[in-house]
């Protein structure tokens, strides 16, 4: 059916979000196509919010973002991330690009190894992060695609956890596609962390007729592999 294979997305929880944030009521997921299939998904949930949110997205990125969002109707901003001369991610523009969001707007940030520059926040940028979302009412959206390719699963998947703890509501966009090396088995997830648990359940129903409505149901043989 439209979540595909449940018993991956299960399994794969633990591994992504750990033990402990895997069992949270507040959070449901369910196998997309790749991560972009995730990305498109998650895009498509936002633009039926009915908030209007808009999408903060750092410089450069992955050349796919923009199009995903804009093509779901959704305002896209972009603000600076990497710092050319330095060969480095420059945290102190990032944050000050954000200075016009408003509560409800989305940020787009990159679970670890980011595409195109390789760079990751540090734990104490994490922390940073996750106090300003909380504090400004901003929405993570996190793109984690290369989890255990930087400096290994937990470490890869540790700034997105204390992200989920601090953040109210959050999403995350996973892909298997090159940990797994399943490329063209389009294998992903889409988790939602809602407000509250009785919220997961129409945020789901949602997703579910989405997905219903975008590929039908996702392809199976790449997710039974990592299951």
């Amino acid at each position: 059916g439209a979540e595909g294979d449940q018993g991956y997305t299960h399994l794969l929880a633990a591994v992504v979000l750990g033990p402990t944030r895997a069992a949270d009521s507040r959070i449901t997921g369910i196998q997309t196509p790749g991560g972009t299939g995730a990305l498109r998904l998650a895009a498509e949930l936002i633009a039926r919010s009915g908030k209007a949110p808009t999408i903060w997205i750092g410089t450069p990125t992955w050349p796919n973002h923009g199009p995903i969002f804009r093509e779901a109707g959704l305002a896209v901003r972009t603000h600076a991330y990497f710092d050319a001369a330095r060969a480095d991610l420059d945290f102190d523009a990032f944050i000050a690009g954000l200075a016009e969001a408003k509560a409800g707007d989305v940020v787009l940030l990159h679970g670890c190894c980011h595409n195109p520059t390789g760079t990751s926040f540090s734990a104490e940028q994490w922390r940073a992060l996750a106090a300003l979302a909380t504090d400004r009412g901003l929405i993570p959206l996190i793109d984690l695609a290369y989890q255990g390719l930087g400096d290994g699963l937990d470490e890869d998947a540790a700034g997105m956890r204390e992200m989920l703890a601090a953040a109210p509501e959050a999403l995350l966009a996973y892909s298997c596609d090159k940990n797994f090396a399943l490329y063209r088995e389009r294998v992903g997830a889409l988790w939602v962390q809602a407000a509250t648990p009785a919220a997961a359940l129409p945020v789901r129903e949602t997703m579910l007729v989405l997905a219903r409505s975008l590929w039908s149901m996702p392809p199976d043989h790449g997710a039974a592999v990592v299951r």
